[in-house]
């Protein structure tokens, strides 16, 4: 009977026409947010750029909760399409890092969140003051709020990294170890996800307009 053997160093490389598009079109997202900014389209660009590094972060975080559930049911079928979840989980530390900094930035010059995140809504008996947004202030503050962001997106990072690293090393030495590590930390992550990620759509989405709120808009979302 024939064995099959794979090259697991094998890589896809952009060349040619298809890398010369990517570049192409780096240079156009550039050049649009620069307009916007230059255009004092600030507020705009701002929420556009939150959309877009929202979408970015939550097609990463599919990809570990798919590598997370194909783990926790032991299933089979999944096992030639896994590099491609893979290959997502892993570009999702970077999808943090530019989701984080447009939030802190958005806070920052006070073009996101500003709806709660203006102290002012907070002195009673001031001109800005707003009761619905100060008995919300204990959740939403801005310490609390990118601290939580910090938490839950690192945690996911961690366990996306770690999940793609342990599919990787029984790939090539086989055994038992990483499986059980990866079904061991995968039931672990489903349960933190699970509790997490509607917080999570409910601060960098539903929180840009605090004064509407479902409880159901982390599932929808």
């Amino acid at each position: 009977m024939g064995t099959h053997h794979y090259n697991l160093s094998e890589q896809f490389e952009f060349t040619g026409k298809t890398k010369i598009l990517s570049i192409v079109g780096i240079v156009l997202g550039v050049l649009a947010i620069a307009y916007g900014f230059v255009s004092d389209q600030h507020e705009r660009t701002f929420a556009n750029l939150l959309l877009m590094a929202y979408y970015f972060a939550c097609v990463c975080m599919s990809g570990a909760f798919f590598l997370a559930v194909q783990f926790v049911a032991q299933a089979g079928w999944s096992a030639s399409i896994l590099r491609v979840p893979q290959a997502m989980a892993k570009t999702l530390p970077i999808a943090v890092i530019i989701l984080i900094a447009v939030m802190g930035l958005g806070l920052y010059t006070h073009n996101l969140y500003h709806h709660w995140a203006d102290p002012e809504l907070l002195v009673k008996d001031g001109p800005k003051y707003d009761s619905l947004i100060a008995g919300k202030s204990a959740f939403l503050n801005v310490p609390f709020f990118m601290g939580r962001q910090i938490v839950f997106l690192g945690a996911y990072s961690f366990f996306a990294i770690k999940f793609a690293q342990w599919s990787n090393q029984e790939d090539l030495h086989g055994g038992l170890n990483y499986y059980r590590k990866s079904f061991k930390n995968a039931c672990i992550f489903l349960v933190i996800y699970g509790f997490t990620t509607p917080i999570f759509a409910f601060d960098t989405i539903m929180s840009l307009e605090a004064h509407w709120f479902s409880t159901m808009f982390g599932w929808y979302n």
